[in-house]
């Protein structure tokens, strides 16, 4: 999962019906004020989803919140507040700081099991076991990395690994076959297109300097691609 940083500020429309007296809940927003949200959002992730990071488009999108709007203030940890930036939980149903754009989560023919990302993750708390990809620090720039099978492996988590896997497997179900099959395939053509590049060039250009070249292209490529976590695990075996 790629880090979002935002890049403008929530539209007006937005900021005006979360903050009027008396407070709107995120249920009560009009659809046409969400709707501008949801294009603020597409932007901010340059058309990818939050958790599977593939392409969307607008019109088949969610609004997750990441701290789910269902968990009782009671049970808020100091990680909720660190997870979504904010003091006030009982507006954090309407903080877009909270609020991430996913797909649909499901396969053509909506089976239980191919479910992901948000439509899998439903009300489920994960504050204390995973990073919300808005809230990371810039050095991060993936909270997983991708091996050549496609599968995906957490990389930057806290507290233990085996429930940041149990997240990644089960709670967002990322590793089903289909989106597992997607990024075997385009971590297997990045590579191989690189090689080809190296064998082109063999005897001609120092192998090392091919090698930097290529992996910043594909570093350039993940900021607005799809798939940004799988082009930096090929940047990183390029590398290496």
């Amino acid at each position: 999962m790629w880090r979002i940083a935002a890049i403008t500020p929530p539209p007006a429309s937005f900021v005006q019906s979360a903050s009027s007296v008396p407070p709107l809940s995120y249920e009560d927003i009009p659809g046409h004020v969400k709707a501008e949200l949801r294009k603020r959002l597409f932007d901010e992730q340059h058309g990818r989803c939050a958790y599977c990071e593939r392409k969307l488009t607008l019109s088949n999108t969610k609004i997750e919140h990441f701290h789910p709007q269902s968990t009782p203030l009671t049970s808020a940890t100091p990680a909720c507040h660190s997870r979504t930036d904010e003091q006030d939980l009982s507006r954090a149903d309407v903080s877009t700081k909270n609020m991430l754009l996913c797909c649909l989560g499901a396969d053509s023919a909506g089976r239980r099991e191919s479910t992901t990302c948000d439509t899998r993750k439903g009300d489920e708390h994960i504050c204390e076991t995973f990073y919300s990809p808005k809230q990371l620090p810039d050095s991060v720039v993936t909270l997983v990395r991708v091996e050549q099978s496609g599968r995906v492996v957490p990389d930057v988590f806290p507290g233990s690994a085996e429930r940041a896997v149990e997240v990644v497997d089960h709670t967002l179900n990322l590793n089903c076959d289909r989106l597992r099959t997607h990024r075997r395939t385009v971590f297997g053509e990045t590579l191989l297109a690189f090689r080809d590049v190296l064998a082109r060039n063999r005897g001609r250009r120092p192998a090392a300097s091919l090698r930097r070249e290529a992996a910043a292209k594909l570093r350039e490529r993940a900021l607005v691609e799809p798939l940004p976590s799988t082009l930096e695990s090929v940047a990183r075996a390029i590398e290496n």
